[in-house]
């Protein structure tokens, strides 16, 4: 008796403790999902993770404006396969000179479909808002 009652406890234990820092949503290789600010996304079980670290550099053209040019954010990652890790960026605008929306990292192209929330002229988007839909495959 003693001993199914330990066993019922540690699998609750089991069950409950999961770091809570990981966002286990089995993301799919190949198919598009959404990476939001400072959280972890977890390919589960696998050892894939992805994580958006910051927004540097917000000069797409809000969307209530007039502007010359479509402009670029640049989006840093951090990405790890099992052990290894890397801290990488992409842009939301690749036909820039110099910026790319596609990179091979650790074995796994990444590639950014875009970027939310679009800046507005009288709005300051908050680190934590932001939200990337990525691919990797």
């Amino acid at each position: 008796m003693q001993r199914n009652f330990l066993i019922l406890i540690l699998g609750l234990f089991l069950t409950f403790s999961c770091d809570e820092k990981f966002n286990c949503e089995d993301f799919t290789l190949g198919t598009p999902f959404v990476v939001k600010a400072g959280e972890i996304n977890q390919d589960c079980p696998g050892q894939l993770s992805i994580t958006l670290v910051r927004v540097e550099n917000d000069s797409r053209c809000p969307s209530n404006a007039n502007c010359v040019w479509a402009g670029n954010a640049e989006v840093v990652f951090i990405f790890r396969n099992g052990d290894e890790e890397t801290e990488f960026s992409l842009d939301t605008n690749a036909s820039m000179q110099g910026s790319e929306n596609e990179k091979e990292i650790l074995g796994y192209s990444i590639k950014l479909n875009g970027l939310t929330p679009y800046p507005e002229i009288s709005k300051q988007i908050k680190e934590k808002n932001y939200r990337a839909d990525i691919t990797i495959t």
